[in-house]
């Protein structure tokens, strides 16, 4: 991921969010 300067708050939003929810997954 270089391109950080493309991505919208939005889409950060819904990448943190599924990331948020694989960590739950494997129970981190």
């Amino acid at each position: 991921m270089g391109s950080l300067g493309l991505i919208q708050p939005s889409d950060a939003a819904q990448l943190l969010s599924s990331y948020v929810q694989t960590c739950r997954s494997f129970s981190f």
